[in-house]
């Protein structure tokens, strides 16, 4: 494939991220995340979402569909479909927490962090 029909091709795609039509967004979407384009490893996605789908044309979606596809390969993890908490809120006792509002007149000269003010 010549590098110019590439280019096309690739910004049209790019802007099919982004389609009203639902159908072409996920179709577009499954696509970008079929394993010979975009790899499964979170760090080697993000330098290809920088490299490879960005573009000036599709720029104001960008954040977009970046996240998305980004966000996506968490689903490629064994530990997707397991709960991060063992009971569902409906089924948490909740207790009343007291909020100091006054955090600007305690450190207003210093930024300590919150997690060495506790005893």
């Amino acid at each position: 494939m010549s590098e110019k029909v590439y280019h096309h091709v690739r910004k049209q795609l790019l802007q099919l991220l982004s389609s009203k039509n639902e159908y072409i967004r996920v179709n577009c979407r499954n696509f970008w995340c079929d394993s010979k384009r975009l790899s499964t490893s979170s760090h080697h996605r993000l330098i290809a979402l920088f490299d490879q789908l960005y573009s000036i044309k599709s720029e104001n979606e960008y954040l977009n569909y970046s996240t998305n596809l980004l966000l996506e390969c968490t689903t490629h993890n064994p530990d997707y479909n397991h709960f991060i908490f063992e009971n569902l809120l409906d089924k948490c006792l909740f207790q009343q927490f007291p909020l100091a509002c006054n955090w600007r007149q305690r450190h207003h000269k210093y930024m300590t962090p919150l997690f060495t003010l506790q005893s």
